[in-house]
């Protein structure tokens, strides 16, 4: 039989109610509710296990008898079994109970603040405050964030110059919601377009927060993300891509960008910011704009070959990094293709599994994926030495990007266990022949 029970996160202050479903003996769920209980020792009936509050009882009954249908219905579905139900299926139900039906939005239109000129003010907040973690510990946002907010002005300044309107914090119903995401699914990668709208909805719900007046259907902003899968290109590969004449100068560019991207294993942000003075006694040595990290890389043949001709780095499409991106993503495609690499992968592609041309899939990523592969799977290095380039710094996240196993027994060491073997029993049998 399955229950559904509610509590506050914390017995003292504003917390979170969270649900419990239980469904049969071992199969338990725990789900935030998106709703807050305001002073919980005076707000919350611990022996009614309900708030006192009867517009919150109401809303969580809601909740309450939705999980449950869809408990029934599953369990009425021949077709599944309760083994299928996940924690996503009952966000999705929250989800679904907090979107704010059109005639039930009021608030007052009145001409706020520009979106872009909140978006100004709040990364300067940003820069100034920092954040808290949950253990309570104040932290810095990095720069990665706030040029995500920064990105997230330009693509709304973009989208008000298309639309011909100003867009306002108060701007964003239902219509303006539909025509945004329409216009970034024009524009961007479908990743890009999902990880844009959950920046605006951060931006909106902040504003919220700040008593600014904002459309309520902000809620119903959902991002999203899609999978593209990041494959790696083999020694021979590369081998061949440093070896093909290209047919112009732009593409011959974009080849030795590629070659410098998979000799260096490094994020396309970074390579594109080296410079001479970043090749020092013998090796390339900079600092990841991601992590922090301070990385020594060696200088690999074809690298070095790439840096003697052009006595440093290759020449940039775009002194706009954005576009330098835009520009080499498309651009290391044609050169793959032109290298015919064209073997037949089933793998995802925006979000759609499915099979595609290995040159399809090759993007600026590539290289960071080829060089820790080629590292860690084909030279036998171990995981440490792979991270001191790469710049990883779990060993976990590590394993998975190189997709191997976090285990101690690598192959590597596998062989180094057989030498030690070997010599153990020569060494035993030298002692055998020394006794007798």
């Amino acid at each position: 039989m399955a229950t559904v029970n509610f509590y506050p996160r914390t017995k003292k202050g504003n917390s979170k109610i969270q649900a419990r479903i239980s469904i049969g003996r071992h199969k338990n769920f725990l789900i935030s509710t998106k709703i807050s209980v305001p002073d919980v020792e005076n707000n919350w009936d611990f022996k009614k296990k309900m708030p006192r509050d009867a517009r919150i009882v109401k809303y969580l009954t809601a909740i309450e008898t939705k999980f449950l249908n869809h408990i029934t219905d599953v369990e009425l579905d021949l077709s599944k079994s309760v083994s299928d139900i996940t924690g996503d299926d009952f966000r999705q139900i929250i989800y679904d109970i907090r979107r704010i039906p059109e005639k039930e939005r009021t608030f007052t239109k009145t001409d706020t603040k520009s979106i872009t000129d909140y978006i100004d003010a709040f990364i300067k907040k940003c820069e100034k405050k920092g954040y808290r973690t949950k253990g309570n510990k104040l932290k810095q946002y990095t720069k990665g964030t706030l040029r995500k907010y920064e990105q997230l002005k330009s693509t709304l300044e973009l989208f008000q110059k298309e639309e011909g309107v100003k867009i306002n914090l108060n701007s964003f119903d239902n219509k303006t919601i539909d025509s945004f995401e329409s216009f970034l699914t024009e524009q961007y990668a479908i990743s890009t377009a999902g990880r844009k709208l959950k920046s605006l909805k951060t931006i909106l719900t902040a504003a919220y927060n700040d008593n600014q007046e904002v459309d309520p259907y902000f809620r119903n902003i959902k991002g999203y993300s899609y999978d593209t899968t990041v494959v790696p290109l083999s020694e021979m590969e590369q081998e061949l891509i440093f070896s093909t004449t290209m047919p112009n100068e732009i593409m011959e560019y974009a080849r030795d960008w590629l070659i410098v991207l998979c000799g260096t294993g490094q994020r396309f942000v970074d390579c594109n910011a080296l410079t001479k003075d970043n090749i020092k006694d013998g090796a390339i040595v900079l600092t990841q704009r991601k992590t922090g990290a301070t990385v020594e890389i060696p200088i690999f043949d074809r690298v070095k070959r790439v840096i003697d001709k052009y006595g440093g780095f290759p020449p940039r499409f775009s002194d706009n990094e954005g576009s330098q991106n835009a520009h080499l993503n498309k651009m290391v495609k044609e050169v793959c293709e032109e290298c015919e690499i064209k073997e037949v992968l089933n793998e995802s592609k925006n979000g759609k599994i499915g099979e595609y041309p290995k040159h399809e899939l090759i993007t600026t990523k590539t290289g960071r994926k080829s060089l820790a592969t080629y590292l860690y799977k084909e030279l036998r290095w171990d995981a440490q030495s792979c991270m001191a380039i790469t710049g990883h710094k779990q060993l976990e996240n590590f394993f998975i990007y190189v997709g191997g196993k976090n285990s101690a027994i690598t192959e590597a060491n596998r062989l180094r266990v057989e030498e030690i073997n070997k010599m153990t029993v020569d060494k035993r049998s030298e002692n055998l022949k020394s006794i007798s």
